[in-house]
């Protein structure tokens, strides 16, 4: 196992993958031998003399880390700079902030005496590729996803590396080494982005299907449950019911308008998805309790 540094600079926009560092640090030293400190109240004199009193106990390694010093200020690192040379023998110090430049004054000081380690989230242009930062982390956890699925997961979840993540775990651990398209995501991933709330709740109390649907356009995904609904026009789709003409429950009809089933025995649940320049509709058939 490779020797640890006295001083690591964890930083980047994959906050999932900073964490991972984070816990492989602590995994190796032992939570009974960290302390975390916030740069909001510890300044560069305060973390070198936690490093220093540290290392006077009989231990093998402490670990002191450093939240946010991206707020330090050139006193701060001017103490952090009179450390470095001569660190603590039994302190590994580590300090994570939110985008650290790699030209940074506190990035080079550290790279001089440490490691700089940085995870950033893959790009498209100015903005942050999700799916593929989706496609990546379920590669490594050894499970195959169509591209449209990783776009899926995206639009459910919303922007959030954090709860991608843990959408992520769940189903690696469901898919068992097994490829998952779109209509497993859009089966077993919760929709969790915000909808507008005004013209969204107002087309649901006044039952206008069409108008609760084009509000969820405004978002990027929207689930609705649309109960009783009247009798719609047939338009596309599987129309709700199967190769026999009967009607089916519980899955997803993928993709297809609202289901023209009786309303007397089945309600609609939408999945409505808007991703770039189309749209589509997922819809599931559930009987509704006799009263």
């Amino acid at each position: 196992m490779a020797e640890l540094a006295a001083v690591y600079l964890i930083t980047g926009t994959d906050r999932p993958k900073v964490g991972r560092a984070l816990r492989r640090l602590r995994g190796r030293i032992g939570d009974d031998a960290t302390e975390i400190l916030s740069a909001h109240e510890a300044g560069g004199e305060d973390v070198v003399a936690s490093c220093n009193a540290l290392g006077l106990f009989a231990v093998e390694r402490r670990l002191v880390i450093v939240e946010d010093v991206q707020r330090w200020k050139a006193a701060d690192l001017k103490a952090l700079g009179e450390y470095l040379p001569r660190p603590a023998p039994t302190s590994v110090l580590v300090l994570v902030g939110d985008e650290v430049k790699p030209d940074s004054p506190l990035a080079k000081a550290v790279a001089e005496a440490g490691e700089v380690l940085v995870y950033d989230l893959p790009k498209r242009g100015r903005k942050a590729d999700l799916p593929r930062w989706v496609e990546a982390e379920l590669r490594e956890r050894g499970v195959l996803v169509d591209h449209e699925a990783a776009r899926a997961i995206v639009e459910l979840v919303g922007d959030n590396a954090n709860e991608l993540a843990t959408e992520v775990d769940k189903l690696a651990t469901w898919a068992d080494d097994e490829r998952i398209g779109e209509r497993e995501v859009v089966a077993l991933v919760p929709a969790r982005a915000e909808a507008p709330p005004f013209d969204l709740t107002d087309a649901w109390g006044a039952r206008d299907v069409p108008g609760v649907l084009a509000a969820s356009l405004l978002d990027e995904t929207t689930i609705v449950y649309c109960s009783e609904f009247a009798r719609t026009p047939q338009l596309n789709g599987n129309n709700g019911k199967d190769q026999n003409g009967n009607k089916i429950y519980g899955l997803i009809h993928s993709p297809g308008n609202e289901p023209s089933a009786s309303r007397a025995d089945c309600r609609a649940v939408a999945y409505h998805r808007s991703p770039g320049r189309r749209s589509r509709s997922f819809w599931r058939c559930e009987r509704v309790p006799a009263r």
